[in-house]
């Protein structure tokens, strides 16, 4: 026997606290629990997509339109794509070693660069270009030209 689901369908975040709480798209108040393949906190007014039989005990198994958060923790991820696109206000990488390797140009583009390091600072390259529109600047206790 196959058993289908009275509910399927959108449901809107109204309250975090206690729980997660939503409202069906008839106005019905509901609780659900999250049941996605992948760590998903949402936020009040997010627009999740819930399944179950009463609307006391809904299951979230997608996101329709959210401003959660989502979280993936695993001791190795692989992505394998022709093109990857980020897009974001502000984007941190934190590793502990970090390695890129690039057949053609590696390039950025941006409004400043700034570069610190701690230790050696080491440039190797077949050849080196520097172009400045205004002043270039070499300060240091010994410099070795040539």
């Amino acid at each position: 026997m196959i058993e289908t689901a009275a509910i399927l369908g959108p449901a809107t975040v109204t309250s975090l606290s206690g729980g997660l709480s939503v409202n069906l798209p008839d106005g019905t108040a509901g609780r659900a629990q999250m049941a996605m393949a992948v760590t998903y906190e949402p936020a009040v007014g997010d627009r999740l997509l819930v399944i179950g039989n009463d609307p006391a005990e809904l299951f979230v198994i997608g996101v329709v339109s959210g401003r959660g958060k989502i979280a993936i923790r695993a001791e190795e991820i692989e992505l394998d794509a022709g093109k990857i696109t980020v897009k974001a206000e502000r984007f941190i990488q934190k590793v502990q070693d970090a390695y890129y390797w690039v057949a053609g140009l590696f390039q950025v583009k941006a409004k400043r660069q700034r570069t610190l390091v701690d230790g050696t600072y080491d440039l190797q390259a077949g050849r080196t270009y520097i172009n400045a529109d205004a002043e270039v600047a070499i300060d240091g206790k010994t410099i070795h030209l040539g």
